[in-house]
């Protein structure tokens, strides 16, 4: 333990700074920024030699210091970042801290961290910083935490141990789960569901004697459906054994949750339970039977569920759908083609998009007949229907009453497009935006060269093609990069699947090294890849800032005061 509780130099520094605070910090403070953004395209404190001043976004730029050369070490780079998590800077050097360690290797991580949370531990003063160093602990899943979580856990701040048993449910293993069991007096409601989750993932030899404790004492009364929640992570075995206790005794909508797990394992006193709660004069009743049929149960009341498709309540018919969606057979297509005329548009959308992906489109062909001549609130609807079915088929309808319908109305086809998200929505997003420039709807400031990046940023699944797009476009083609850049690419790097986030963010790298690109493109890749951003990429930034002209030097180690 000494040797955990040592504190590096750097590091030993913060109790004689300024404190700072485990809340976001103030706007104003620090160079902290409302928004990513704030610097403007047309007016930067350096004195680029090339400036494109009519951007449709705007490129940030850290506070300007002047020139001041950045001369950090790595580990020095480091424990700046470890003091960062006080929040006494900018907002976006706060964000970037807080998720910075999980990109670090385990052992570099877990080191600082526990040796930073050592520090912020002996004044009372650091708790803000002290919440902060453990939640970052929770980022990294790693069970060597365990002892500073546990000792955080006594900490005489609730939110300093609320964040500790949170970061428990990644970093916990068996033991630093049970130890926290002893912990929980001294934790609110939050701290005593993150404990359930904990114990959910991580425990495994004593999982069914740990409920069972749990659940036979009154005081978690408040949390039994919370615990049944979680416990879908848990194999079904031992949830029925874990739950059956409660099932004499519990009333009401977790009845029904537990009446299917007991159900699903073949035991007819579910069965029998689930029956009544179908018939449930509550809506809520009937919903919480439905809820715990999709645990895979349905077998046997495929006539029961079918027949709340004509339930009073559209939450309940809503619910029928999502139940019935992966059913196959005559009946379940005939009551699918009757929810898709609900008066509910919940219900209705729900049920067309089944319909799509189960390739009966008969709802739909009517939908694009009569998108050729309705108007008004009708049209609306009409193109809110066909958008949440995403069927592709509809697209071209879509595309041809668009051409033929004033401007002020584009933007409302257009959306619908983009929100289908079919991978079929992208060439025809693609060829308006790479068309001639035109306004769309009513504000003249809406174009399909400002506006169609941001609704592509929709067609999840279809990253490649964009970045090929991006890719494609002329060097000196800034405008429509650049709000490509940072309205597609930057917002796709959120749903992306793994794969296509690694394509986009080492894209990112190759033009923040690119020197033939214009500064702005550079440095909007470089705030684009603050998602992403390691310490090797820092480290690049400052070798780059060495052979770069003056400005973009000062650029680079202007971002590099900021965040390192």
């Amino acid at each position: 333990m000494a040797a955990m509780l040592r504190v590096p130099s750097c590091l030993a520094l913060l109790a004689l700074g300024v404190l700072g605070c485990g809340r976001e910090p103030d706007a104003g403070k620090g160079g902290a920024r409302q928004e990513p953004s704030s610097a403007t395209a047309a007016t930067p404190a350096i004195r680029f030699p090339v400036w494109i001043a009519d951007l449709p976004v705007e490129v940030p730029l850290s506070p300007h210091r002047g020139g001041v050369a950045y001369e950090r070490t790595r580990v020095q780079m480091l424990e700046q970042v470890a003091r960062n998590l006080q929040g006494n800077v900018s907002r976006d050097a706060w964000l970037l801290a807080k998720e910075f360690f999980a990109r670090l290797d385990r052992d570099t991580a877990v080191p600082l961290l526990v040796e930073a949370a050592a520090r912020a531990s002996l004044r009372p003063e650091l708790a803000e910083w002290l919440q902060n160093v453990v939640e970052a602990m929770g980022t990294l899943g790693d069970p060597r935490c365990n002892d500073t979580l546990l000792a955080a856990l006594g900490h005489p701040r609730e939110s300093v141990r609320d964040a500790a048993m949170r970061a428990l449910v990644s970093c916990g293993d068996e033991a630093a789960v049970l130890a926290a069991y002893g912990k929980l007096p001294s934790l609110g409601g939050r701290g005593h569901f993150d404990w359930i989750r904990a114990a959910c993932a991580r425990l495994r030899e004593q999982r069914v004697a740990v409920f069972q404790r749990v659940l036979a004492d009154p005081a978690w009364q408040p949390f039994y459906d919370k615990i049944v929640a979680e416990l879908a992570v848990v194999p079904a075995a031992e949830v029925v054994a874990i739950v059956e206790p409660l099932f004499g005794r519990i009333r009401g909508p977790l009845r029904f949750q537990i009446a299917g797990l007991l159900h699903a394992k073949g035991d007819p006193r579910g069965t029998m339970v689930l029956r009544e709660a179908l018939k449930q004069p509550e809506a809520k009743g009937r919903l919480a039977a439905l809820e715990a049929l999709r645990r895979g149960a349905i077998g046997g009341f495929l006539s029961d569920v079918l027949a709340l498709s004509v339930d009073e309540d559209p939450q309940v018919r809503e619910a029928v759908v999502r139940l019935i969606h992966g059913i196959e057979g005559e009946q379940v297509s005939r009551v699918l083609a009757t929810l898709a005329l609900d008066p509910s548009a919940a219900v209705r959308r729900a049920a067309l998009w089944s319909q799509s992906r189960r390739g009966e489109r008969g709802q739909i062909e009517d939908l694009v007949a009569e998108l050729r001549t309705a108007s008004g609130t009708r049209l609306r609807a009409t193109l809110e229907d066909l958008a949440a079915a995403g069927d592709p088929t509809a697209l071209p309808a879509i595309a041809e009453r668009m051409r033929q319908a004033p401007r002020e109305e584009m933007r409302e086809y257009l959306q619908a497009i983009a929100y289908s998200r079919a991978p079929e929505a992208l060439p025809i997003l693609r060829d308006l935006f790479l068309g001639p420039e035109q306004v769309v709807g009513r504000d003249p400031g809406r174009t399909t060269v400002t506006y169609l990046p941001t609704l592509m940023a929709n067609l999840t699944g279809s990253e490649t093609a964009l970045l090929e797009l991006f890719r494609a476009l002329p060097r000196d083609d800034h405008r429509r990069r650049a709000v490509m850049l940072h309205e597609t690419l930057l917002a796709m790097t959120l749903n992306a699947s793994p794969q296509a986030r690694a394509a986009l963010f080492e894209h990112f790298r190759l033009l923040v090294r690119d020197r033939a690109e214009i500064p702005q493109i550079r440095m909007l890749a470089l705030f684009c890849l603050r998602r992403d951003l390691r310490i090797e990429d820092a480290l690049e930034v400052r070798k780059l800032a060495a052979a770069e002209e003056p400005a973009m030097r000062h650029a680079f180690e202007d971002f590099l005061h900021e965040f390192f």
